[in-house]
C-alpha cells in the first residue's frame, strides 16, 4: 500500500496539497484522478466542475506526464511507501515550428533568404505543462533525414528554438510560459551544414532473358534503390515486364 501526496496546481490551487492513503499498487492513474475529484467535492463547497476527471486532470512525476491507463506500480517500481505527484489541468497548446538554416558568427545567427522562403513548417499539439526539451524531441523526430557532409544526423544540441527573436536557453521551461498560455509559433535554427538526405526510391532493372526452346520468357524485374531528392516521396511506379521477341 502507498501513501500519495498531491501537490495541487489545478484551478486556484486550493487546497495546496491532497493526501491519498493506503492506495493499492494495482490502481490505475485514472482511478486516482477520480479519487482526487471526490476530494475536491468534499473540500470545496463551490466546486462544480462536472468534466470527466481523466479529461480535466493530468498528473506529473517530475517533468513526466503520467498515463492514465497505467497502474501505479509502473511509476513506483522500487515500491516506495510514499510518493509525490503534481496535479495540473489537462490543457493543450498548438505549437508551430518553422525550420530554417542558419550560420552563427560572433554570437549572431544569420539565415539565408531562400531558407526562409522555402522553410518547412511542423505543427505539434502538446500539453501546456510539457517542457521545451520534450518539444525538441518531437521536432527531432521529424528531422531524421537531415545529415551533414560526414553523414552525421542532427542531435538535440544542434537545435536552437527561437521565441520572439530570443533563443530559448532553458530546456526545462514549460510550453505554457512561451506565450502566456496561448498557442505559439517558433523558429528552429538548423546549422547550414545539414541538409535533407536523398531518399532512395525503387527503380526497375531488367535481368537478362534466357530462351527456352523457342518460347518467349518474361524478364524478371528487380527493384534497386536509386537516389532521388524528392520530398515527400511518391509511391513507386511499377513498370510492366518487358517481353523479348
Amino acid at each position: 500500500m502507498v501513501n500519495i501526496t498531491i501537490n495541487n496546481q489545478f484551478g486556484d490551487s486550493q487546497p495546496a496539497t491532497l493526501s491519498l492513503t493506503n492506495i493499492s499498487d494495482d490502481i490505475t492513474l485514472s482511478s486516482i484522478c477520480i479519487l482526487i475529484d471526490n476530494q475536491f467535492k468534499c473540500l470545496k463547497k463551490d466546486y462544480n466542475d462536472e468534466r470527466d476527471p481523466c479529461e480535466k486532470f493530468v498528473l506529473y512525476s517530475g517533468n513526466k506526464a503520467l498515463d492514465n491507463q497505467c497502474q501505479l506500480r509502473e511509476y513506483n517500481p522500487v515500491g516506495l511507501p510514499e510518493i509525490t505527484f503534481y496535479l495540473y489541468e489537462r490543457s493543450f497548446l498548438n505549437i508551430t515550428v518553422k525550420v530554417v538554416k542558419h550560420v552563427e558568427c560572433c554570437g549572431l545567427f544569420c539565415s539565408p533568404l531562400l531558407s526562409n522562403i522555402f522553410a518547412q513548417k511542423y505543427s505539434f499539439t502538446l500539453l501546456d505543462q510539457e517542457t521545451v526539451l520534450e518539444l525538441k524531441h518531437n521536432v527531432l523526430g521529424k528531422l531524421t533525414s537531415y545529415v551533414n557532409s560526414r553523414g552525421e544526423s542532427l542531435t538535440l544540441e544542434d537545435l536552437r528554438l527561437v521565441n520572439k527573436k530570443m533563443v530559448i536557453e532553458d530546456n526545462l521551461m514549460v510550453l505554457k510560459d512561451l506565450n502566456n498560455g496561448k498557442d505559439a509559433s517558433l523558429l528552429l535554427l538548423v546549422p547550414m551544414g545539414y541538409r535533407n538526405n536523398p531518399v532512395a526510391r525503387a527503380s526497375v532493372v531488367a535481368e537478362p532473358v534466357k530462351d527456352d526452346e523457342g518460347t518467349k520468357a518474361t524478364a524478371s524485374l528487380e527493384r534497386s534503390p536509386t537516389p532521388r531528392c524528392v520530398s515527400p516521396v511518391p509511391e513507386p511506379v511499377e513498370a510492366e515486364p518487358k517481353q523479348e521477341e
